[in-house]
């Protein structure tokens, strides 16, 4: 029998924001929650929709690229992180606009550029710099070179 306070904080858990299938488990077992009565709970909140992970995918994709600014590579390291299936990840990654991606690398590079412009650092450096954050947020080098080539920098 499962403890009705321990299913009201999943749903809690649950409702707040979407979550992966194996985070969902992990709290589960944190709850001291195992075997069929752990997989009883899985069932009934997927059957009750607090439980999707197409939807977790896509709004994890969103999130990170729309308000944290992550490039594909750095989502896709989290992503693998909660063993989605290959069919889950190809829908989560349509969330991303192929225009607005590189848009959004663009606009970062300006914005990281800006102050090392400012103190006047060589050129080169300028590129290095934005280059090197651009590729730790996770933007494949391609986008990053474009973006970089692209900045209007000082002579």
């Amino acid at each position: 029998m499962i403890d009705p306070k321990k299913k009201q904080q999943i749903l809690r858990y649950c409702a707040g924001q979407d979550r992966s299938h194996l985070e969902v488990r992990l709290k589960l077992i944190q709850l001291k929650i195992y075997g069929a009565d752990l997989e009883s709970i899985l069932s009934e909140l997927i059957q009750q929709d607090f439980l999707n992970e197409e939807r977790f995918a896509r709004s994890f994709v969103r999130g990170k690229f729309r308000m944290k600014g992550w490039g594909r590579e750095k989502i896709g390291h989290e992503l693998a992180r909660h063993e989605l299936s290959d069919y889950i990840l190809r829908k989560a990654w349509e969330e991303i606009d192929e225009e607005e991606y590189k848009e959004s690398a663009r606009d970062q590079a300006h914005k990281i550029a800006q102050p090392l412009i400012v103190s006047r650092l060589p050129v080169p450096q300028i590129r290095k710099k934005t280059y090197d954050t651009l590729r730790r947020r996770g933007f494949e080098h391609d986008i990053v070179w474009d973006a970089v080539q692209g900045l209007e920098l000082p002579d």
